[in-house]
């Protein structure tokens, strides 16, 4: 069976759109950079300016230059995928083989990138410690809540990706999650407004001990920049029968404004009833 609809480029294009659709990195972080990815290795710029400075007015104007608050951020996480196909029914089509192979790797990509995203919480200090109740979940995330506006963070700037069990809880609270609550653009994630926080479910918060390290920020709190490369399909393959589907992805991420994100260190607590 031939291959030729499968090029290197769709495969590429098909995998890098759904990975973006589904990444809670994209939906919680800072991605607009300037600079080009052609390898690992890399690095882009994340550009910034310091807020100018408001004075008195006496009768003159003083002018003050823009300092640059930006930052450099390296593409240092390469990850590669490969894919053998040796055989193939007849009755399947092309088409049908490249999407179930490209959402597989899609897959994997993914919770590679939320899982370093979600793990720089480790670098943050506590702002808090609390073991989760149905009875003081909505008190946990006002708190963060609190303390995010305090650090000047706009309202609708402030988001929160915390593990499943939170859900639960928020659920026993008595809170009724709506189809249209939050994001129902078909963007492949889902997340919802609580207290008036958008608040995301991922399965990859760090863990450490029993205790998921949950960020709350902002998104201009954490910076990402990413790539899709080379992207190759060998067919046929020299060392066996059949066709190899090959693709790196190469992506950077690092705190990019501390004061606009907090790290809460939240336990699950015991649900006496249902």
């Amino acid at each position: 069976m031939a291959f030729k609809n499968l090029t290197p480029e769709h495969i590429a294009a098909t995998i890098f759109h759904d990975l973006h659709k589904n990444l809670a990195a994209t939906q919680i972080c800072y991605t607009e950079y300037m600079g080009e990815i052609k390898q690992s290795g890399d690095t882009v710029r994340f550009p910034g300016l310091n807020r100018p400075t408001v004075q008195a007015y006496t009768g003159s104007v003083t002018y003050t230059e823009p300092t640059d608050a930006g930052a450099v951020i390296k593409v240092d996480q390469d990850n590669y995928y490969g894919i053998k196909i040796e055989s193939l029914d007849e009755k399947r089509s092309v088409v049908s083989i490249q999407k179930d192979q490209a959402r597989e790797a899609m897959y994997e990509l993914q919770d590679i990138c939320d899982t370093y995203i979600l793990g720089l919480a480790q670098k943050l200090p506590e702002e808090f410690a609390v073991t989760v109740t149905p009875a003081n979940v909505l008190s946990t995330i006002a708190r963060a809540k609190q303390v995010m506006l305090e650090n000047n963070v706009p309202m609708k700037m402030i988001k929160m990706v915390y593990p499943p069990w939170m859900e639960t809880m928020l659920s026993l609270a008595g809170i009724v999650f709506q189809i249209k609550n939050g994001s129902d653009a078909g963007d492949g994630v889902s997340y919802a407004k609580v207290l008036g926080v958008d608040v995301y479910i991922s399965n990859n918060v760090y863990q450490t001990g029993g205790v998921d390290y949950v960020m709350c920020l902002s998104g201009r709190a954490i910076a990402f920049a990413d790539q899709m490369m080379e992207s190759q399909v060998i067919n046929p393959h020299p060392n066996f029968f059949g066709a190899g589907i090959r693709g790196r992805h190469v992506f950077g991420a690092d705190i990019l404004r501390p004061k606009e994100v907090i790290r809460l260190s939240l336990t699950e607590g015991t649900i006496s009833t249902i």
